[in-house]
């Protein structure tokens, strides 16, 4: 039979699943490991969604600053603009790796 894991997350059918497992002379080590493992999960999403909103915002700042730059600007302008743009883009490539980081971690959690 496989239980839900909303049953892990609520802490009174979380201890009616370590009673069963008691009973039948399992471990109930295994109920607290599916609890971190879920925990950890939800960390994962959280994290990931976090960094994807972040990246999005960087990418509308990108647009936003090409678009300036190719406005008349003077030559200390164009150059904030360009400095901006790459401490954005070096932002970006660091937020994009975490969330491959994290989609992988996410994944192998799903596994178990």
């Amino acid at each position: 039979m496989v239980l839900s894991i909303e049953l892990f997350r609520n802490p009174e059918t979380k201890l009616q699943i370590i009673e069963s497992q008691q009973k039948r002379f399992k471990s109930t080590e295994v109920v607290d490991e599916v609890v971190e493992i879920d925990g950890r999960l939800c960390t994962i999403r959280h994290q990931n969604q976090s960094l994807r909103t972040e990246l999005k915002k960087i990418q509308k700042d990108l647009g936003l600053l090409n678009k300036a730059k190719k406005g008349q600007l003077g030559e200390e302008e164009l150059n904030k603009i360009e400095a901006d743009i790459a401490n954005l883009l070096q932002t970006k490539t660091e937020l994009e790796a975490q969330v491959d980081r994290l989609t992988k971690d996410e994944t192998e959690y799903n596994k178990k």
